[in-house]
């Protein structure tokens, strides 16, 4: 996302105790233009947060929404890929009960961002320890909090965010030279206003040491997510039965080598299936859109996972290879699970 083409900020103002709310002037309170670039703000009403947070308190973001081309384009190609949309796909026989090819579903996304400041980490924690769940211990000598890793060059700072319908623990790494990342994001939404609330957080706090600091685009580094092919025996998901169909592995791998390795035309470099060590037939997918390798994990229950790349063009690619070869070799690889 870039700053400079943002052009609508959306923020619910009638509790947002987040920003300075003794602010009056026509920006949003405690959104100066050094926070936000913006052509437009556009106020809306609603709680957004309680006047005061405690560490385990869910932020809720439902009614902020900061628009830019990037977030159009993410959910554009995401709502893109679902196989029953594809030109390939061939509407089952309604007596056949073995497909549910769900849409892709994000689990998590890792972002990198930064601001132009240094953060004094020190003065960071002592100020948000109160609200927020953070760990900080710079003294190398002191042993780690219980249950805890500790990363000494920087300060670990965790947040549950909800956005609509979808709730998100995000962890972020706080480096004392202004560089951010994240883990735990799974709406672009989140991505465009978590650093910003954050930055303004520790702005209040007096810990940047640039009251000008400009937040560079946030950048997605890795994208996480999982899709399944093959319905379930039962569809009460609060049942733990074992789904009714299974996909034979080795013959799928196999067949993966033969019609889509890149020696023959396709996009996979390997495709290997190991039962003794994992489970699943590990799949490195090339797409054409970035040239990267991507993972595609696939299961015997029909639940695959897509991994390792940033862009969802790439996704969609392999999304599309996995559903169309199962389709296309359904007789031979999908037997019934007898167990």
């Amino acid at each position: 996302m870039n700053t400079q083409s943002l052009k609508k900020l959306v923020v619910p103002p009638d509790d947002m105790h987040d920003f300075n709310t003794e602010n009056t002037d026509s920006t949003p309170a405690g959104v100066s233009s050094s926070n936000f670039i913006s052509d437009e703000i556009v106020l809306t009403t609603g709680p957004l947060l309680p006047k005061r947070l405690s560490p385990t308190s869910v932020m809720d973001i439902t009614k902020i929404h900061v628009a830019n081309e990037d977030s159009e384009n993410f959910t554009l190609v995401l709502d893109s890929i679902e196989f029953k949309k594809h030109p390939t796909y061939v509407k089952c026989d309604e007596n056949d009960k073995l497909f549910v090819f769900s849409r892709l579903s994000i689990t998590t996304i890792t972002v990198m961002s930064n601001i132009s400041s240094n953060i004094d980490l020190s003065k960071a924690y002592n100020s948000l320890k109160e609200e927020n769940t953070l760990v900080y211990q710079p003294d190398r000598t002191l042993p780690a909090p219980q249950g805890k890793r500790m990363f000494y060059n920087c300060m670990k700072w965790e947040k549950h965010i909800k956005d609509g319908n979808i709730t998100m623990k995000v962890s972020s790494k706080v480096f004392p030279n202004g560089k951010f990342q994240y883990a735990g994001f799974k709406t672009m939404n989140a991505i465009n206003l978590i650093p910003r609330l954050m930055t303004q957080k520790l702005r209040d706090s007096d810990a940047l040491s640039s009251s000008s600091a400009i937040i560079a685009t946030p950048k997605i580094v890795q994208i996480n997510s999982t899709f399944y092919i093959l319905k379930e025996k039962d569809t009460d998901k609060t049942k733990k039965v074992k789904g009714k169909w299974n996909i034979l592995q080795r013959r799928l791998n196999q067949i993966i080598i033969d019609k889509e390795h890149i020696s023959v035309g396709g996009r996979v470099t390997t495709s290997t299936f190991k039962p003794e060590k994992y489970p699943g037939i590990n799949v490195k997918f090339k797409s054409n859109f970035s040239e990267k390798n991507i993972t595609i994990l696939i299961f015997a229950t029909g639940s695959v996972l897509i991994n390792g790349g940033s862009h969802l063009e790439d996704y969609r690619d392999a999304y599309n290879t996995v559903c169309r070869l199962v389709m296309e070799h359904k007789d031979s690889i999908i037997t019934e699970n007898l167990l």
